[in-house]
């Protein structure tokens, strides 16, 4: 059965592609960017709001792999016809599995960090956990209820909780919240077993990446939605502190989608020295900022062919 299912996939991909015609390689004036969060055991993916921007190392390798063999590699936003790889957030599975990948086909990425929880887990990820592991029950925040029994019901409550946070909430509100419907603590196993898929990469691990030949990019301070951030505090979210962690002079927003950032934010980040700005939206390459093609987790060459080619459409 899952032989005939691996067989109408390709097919309807197959079909995708002749469908989009002939035309996937432009002449691209800018890279084609690759975005990527976390690389993990292909064992441990799971069907949950915490993995929802992973992928599988079998995926990962599978999309360098046929990356490498349609376009030229690089490590720059300049080269034509080319492509360059990013990580956002940066676990310590993706430190452990990414790089044998990198260097087996010889490209080196940029990792972008969450300045103030080097080491630690940035609060999205902690915000996801808990929606993630929270057993079933109906819990109340902000005097709401909320039902956690499946994953359909916990992807409800993300929305309704990401509208208080986009509204007018501090996301360390919605962790208290959290705390008092059902402390962190209560979900020790689950936080023991997704250690390395929780925590970020240590101030050593940066420096090891920058002497392998990867460049260390800043991600932020605290990984803020920077288009709801009062003027002072944009200006220190996009300000990093500890200059010398930092190789690339490349700044990648937080979230990245289109309402996570307006001409302000452009603004203020430019006024910080910073030569290029990294979206996570499709965007046609102007004034040294740059959209990034996040893939899904797929290692079928007809799918990554089809996303790829709509990406490049979407951006010609």
């Amino acid at each position: 059965m899952s032989s005939i299912k691996v067989f109408l996939k390709d097919q309807y991909f197959a079909l995708l592609n002749i469908f989009d015609g002939d035309d996937l390689f432009y002449q691209l004036g800018k890279p084609l960017i690759l975005n990527y969060h976390h690389i993990i055991p292909d064992s441990r993916v799971e069907n949950n709001l915490l993995f929802g921007y992973a992928h599988s190392t079998t995926s990962f390798e599978s999309q360098i792999k046929w990356l490498a063999q349609h376009f030229r590699k690089s490590q720059d936003f300049d080269t034509q016809n080319s492509f360059v790889i990013t990580f956002d957030d940066c676990s310590q599975h993706t430190f452990e599995l990414a790089l044998p990948v990198l260097e087996k086909y010889g490209m080196k990425a940029y990792f972008f960090m969450v300045e103030n929880t080097i080491g630690t887990t940035i609060w999205i990820d902690r915000y996801f956990f808990w929606l993630s592991y929270a057993p079933t029950a109906k819990y109340h925040l902000f005097d709401k209820e909320y039902t956690l029994d499946n994953h359909k019901s916990r992807i409800a409550a993300h929305h309704k909780l990401w509208s208080l946070y986009e509204s007018n909430i501090e996301y360390s509100e919605i962790l208290d919240e959290m705390e008092k419907a059902y402390p962190f603590s209560n979900l020790e196993t689950d936080s023991n077993r997704l250690e390395k898929r929780l925590n970020t990469l240590s101030i050593e691990q940066c420096n090891s990446l920058k002497e392998q030949g990867h460049f260390i990019g800043f991600h932020s301070r605290n990984h803020e939605q920077l288009s709801k951030l009062t003027k002072n505090k944009l200006k220190l979210e996009c300000e990093p502190q500890e200059k010398s962690l930092y190789n690339s002079n490349t700044f990648a927003i937080p979230f990245g989608g289109s309402n996570d950032y307006d001409q302000s934010v452009l603004q203020e980040i430019k006024k910080g020295g910073f030569d290029s700005i990294l979206l996570n939206h499709p965007i046609r390459a102007k004034d040294n900022v740059f959209g990034r093609l996040n893939l899904p987790d797929t290692s079928n060459p007809l799918a990554i062919q089809y996303y790829v080619k709509r990406y490049l459409k979407s951006i010609a």
